[in-house]
């Protein structure tokens, strides 16, 4: 504001004061004489009044001073009411000069609220925050606020309450938070706990799942559990090559798509000639593969067999086969080759084969060997056990009858490992989901049944995805929203480059205390600017004087960051930031779901278990799974959670119990069968299975568990008449009474955070017993681990206090102590 709009403003401002003045003795002067017209009872004496209110008669404002002048000799009555008069103008006078002198104090005075000279940035108000819509019932869970009732009863009452802030518009959340700061017990946990939709879950450490995939599953979610180191074959299987459309104008895309993911795993590009050229070469023969094999052979596990093929004398060998191979006999496709002849080889297969044989033999030897190493990975036994078959196809995420959890466990141990089958996974569901959209009406349509929640636990790990960081922009459109985690964004930098778009993508950022200068930095700078005034005093006179000659006090206003990085790195614990765009930025606390009742709840149910029946009529092969759990009620009645795709077709089932028991040191095992119940007390052991089934088990026969003890339960087929190879995998496992109250008394013993580890097969368990009772002994492994073992699956019972070691065998059922 310049000099001469600061005097102009300051005229105006005295011009208005002295108004206010004038209005005030006007209104004390007009109080006055109807206070004495009052008194007098508007008596004819009074003379002429203006007009008449509901039978008081209104005089003029100034008639008091001329009754006063006309009566001043009187005495009495009339006297006593001239003197009331004077004294409302009097106190009118004094009020008025009161009011007036209030006014220009503060018209005058230093402290009032600065314009937004250098910066308008402020935290959120109530208001504020219920207008940037993250007050709502359902969505991702950002955080929460301590906010005011709205209305003019809230305002009044000023009661505080503490509310969720929840994201559900059709935009990304990006949340930056170091690692052991809360991530996910604050946003990760309760999200999945309440978010109601589809959900695809990058699990690092499979605790996400451990918790939530329970809750989800009674909630009559289909749950898939991708694991691709899992051994015991309980987890979902998912082979790429399964969702290649062969036959099809789309077949060579789907290829491309998985070639450039296997090709180039690091995600350095295409530019280099090595890279580029293993593309080419994975392209025609993922393609081969493709189309000249069936069922479990068509993987990835056989694209390198063949590329490493010994019954080949050399390369050009192989190219000459398949450039000879008809993969369409039919010729239904129609294909043609460069020269427009008819063929029933597949034209990219030739065009391939053919620029590979002409090069020189070292280069092509370089280029197989870079395009074998890149595959060595899907050729690990238990990698390829876990590709080999699809439990589901991309598509059934968003467009099942019922929504889809799909977990994808990767251990912390084999995240490097299993990079390049993570990125081809997820870069995979984001080509295949927003491959095309409808329109209806002069406005697109939704393709989708389920909304899908992309949520990538530490996303640079991962490297840098294009799709996902291109995708950002237009994914929303297909019904997909992603909650990406990332430790800092200097580790996003890294992975994206300077120019990263994926925070410029997300709608709302969540923020958490930063560990790093580099971090807190750009944080402050998002945050912005605010304008602050500050008094600088000045003093003249004599130092020896008794007081200064005179003091003088300026005021001026200066930017200054709304948190500086400094404040950052100290922001308590509890709090934290949400950044929604196109609104100022919410100064919040952090959610904890173990301190909120329900979201505990949620989190105790246990996870399912994928349980499979695989069975060969003839030389064709049968396959069926389901994801079960099982949970027992006060009674000890036994209730099934059974849950299915909708295209599955289930066999007619009975449930088994299965109780093992250790005598004289041999494992003995029991087995029970258990009928289907439904709610009406039908019979469902033939079915029809429809999705998110709920049974009571009924005993068949006269004998019993325990269920007091710990068993399992898993499926089994009603008959096997006529059937080969029948095979069952997976059982769900109850724990004993005994051991869910131990497990409680182990978390007071050794803390609230400890963490009770599972009994791995042929796992080796170091350290204290702290606590031998009721045929458990619990072992305290350090660093906040604990492990439960039941003494009668010991060689020996342990001592209290002693440091042992306890070894099991590779069924993980039979364990040996050794002190």
């Amino acid at each position: 504001m310049n000099e001469a709009k600061k005097k102009e403003s300051s005229d105006w401002s005295g011009f208005l004061v002295l108004g206010l003045f004038l209005v005030c003795m006007l209104l004390s002067s007009w109080a006055a004489t109807q206070r004495i017209a009052s008194l007098f009872g508007y008596q004819e004496g009074l003379g002429n009044y203006l007009f008449t209110v509901q039978g008081w008669h209104v005089y003029q404002p100034f008639s008091w001073f001329m009754w006063t002048l006309h009566w001043a000799k009187e005495k009495g009555l009339i006297d006593e009411y001239l003197t009331q008069g004077m004294y409302v103008m009097i106190g009118g006078s004094v009020f008025s000069v009161l009011i007036c002198a209030f006014v220009n104090f503060l018209r005058t005075k230093s402290g009032k609220l600065p314009d937004h000279l250098h910066g308008s940035a402020h935290w959120a108000t109530d208001d504020e925050i219920r207008k940037t819509g993250l007050l709502c019932q359902d969505g991702v869970c950002v955080g929460s606020v301590d906010v005011r009732e709205s209305g003019f009863w809230g305002r009044i009452r000023k009661r505080v309450h503490r509310r969720i802030l929840r994201d559900n518009e059709k935009t990304h959340v990006l949340m930056a938070a170091p690692t052991r700061s809360g991530k996910g017990v604050g946003v990760v946990l309760p999200t999945l706990l309440s978010w109601r939709h589809s959900t695809l879950v990058h699990d690092v450490k499979g605790e996400n799942f451990a918790l939530t995939a329970g809750f989800r599953h009674k909630a009559g979610q289909l749950i898939l559990k991708v694991n691709p180191t899992c051994k015991d074959g309980t987890a979902a299987r998912w082979n790429s090559l399964e969702e290649v459309r062969i036959f099809t104008l789309d077949d060579v895309r789907d290829v491309q798509n998985i070639a450039a993911m296997i090709a180039d795993p690091e995600a350095k590009g295409m530019e280099d000639h090595w890279v580029s050229t293993s593309y080419k070469l994975l392209t025609g023969i993922i393609l081969h593969v493709c189309y000249t094999t069936q069922g479990e052979d068509r993987s990835l596990t056989t694209v390198a067999k063949f590329i490493a093929d010994p019954s080949f004398e050399d390369v050009k060998q192989m190219f000459s086969f398949i450039q000879g191979y008809e993969h369409d006999p039919s010729g239904k496709m129609g294909w043609r080759d460069e020269s427009g002849r008819a063929t029933k080889t597949h034209p990219e297969v030739i065009l391939v084969a053919s620029e590979m044989s002409k090069k020189e033999e070292k280069e092509l030897g370089s280029v197989i060997s870079s395009a074998v190493t890149k595959l060595g990975l899907y050729s690990e036994p238990v990698v390829a056990k876990n590709i080999g078959e699809s439990d589901f196809a991309v598509k059934d995420l968003m467009n099942l009858t019922q929504p889809v959890s799909c977990y994808y466990v990767v251990p912390p141990n084999d995240k490097e490992r299993l990079r390049p089958l993570t990125r081809l996974f997820v870069s995979f569901v984001i080509r295949r989901l927003t491959e095309e959209m409808r329109f209806e009406g002069g406005t697109s349509i939704e393709g989708y049944k389920h909304r899908l929640l992309l949520m990538i636990d530490e996303l640079p790990s991962l490297r840098k995805l294009d799709v996902l960081q291109d995708g950002l922009a237009y994914i929303a459109g297909y019904g997909m929203k992603a909650l990406l985690v990332i430790q800092d964004r200097v580790q996003l930098k890294e992975a994206y480059g300077d120019k990263e778009s994926v925070s410029a993508g997300c709608h709302v950022q969540i923020v958490y205390a930063p560990n790093t200068l580099d971090e807190a930095k750009p944080l402050s700078e998002m945050l912005g600017k605010k304008t602050v005034e500050y008094e600088s005093k000045n003093h003249s006179g004599s130092r020896m004087a008794h007081g200064l000659g005179q003091v003088s006090i300026s005021t001026q206003l200066q930017a200054r960051d709304l948190i500086t990085p400094d404040e950052l790195l100290a922001l308590p614990p509890s709090d934290m930031i949400v950044k929604a765009a196109g609104f100022s930025p919410i100064r919040g606390k952090k959610l904890k779901y173990y301190e909120m009742p329900v979201f505990q709840k949620r989190a105790e149910i246990p996870p399912p278990m994928r349980c499979s029946i695989e069975w060969m009529v003839g030389k064709v092969r049968h396959f069926y799974w389901a994801m079960v759990l099982v949970e027992k009620d006060a009674k000890s009645e036994m209730t099934m959670w059974l849950n299915m795709k909708d295209r599955e077709i289930a066999p007619g089932m009975l449930a088994v119990v299965r109780q093992e028991r250790v005598v004289d040191g041999r494992l003995m095992s029991n087995e029970f069968f258990y009928d289907f119940v439904d709610k009406d007390g039908k019979n469902k052991n033939r079915g029809p299975y429809g999705i998110a089934n709920v049974f009571k088990m009924q005993l068949k026969g006269d004998k019993a568990p325990d269920l007091s003890d710990e068993f399992s339960v898993g499926l089994r087929l009603l008959s096997t008449e006529g059937l080969r190879n029948v095979a069952y995998v997976g059982e769900f496992e109850v724990l004993s009474d005994k051991k869910k109250k131990f497990k409680k008394l182990a978390a007071k013993i050794l803390g609230a955070n400890t963490k009770i580890l599972d009994i791995e097969p042929g796992s080796r368990n170091f350290g204290k017993i702290v606590l031998v009772e009721g045929g458990y002994a619990v072992q305290d492994l350090g660093f906040g681990n604990t492990v439960i073992h039941r003494c009668a699956r010991l060689d020996n019972t342990p001592k209290l206090g002693d440091d042992v070691l306890i070894g099991y065998d590779e069924a993980g059922k039979l364990g040996q102590v050794k002190g």
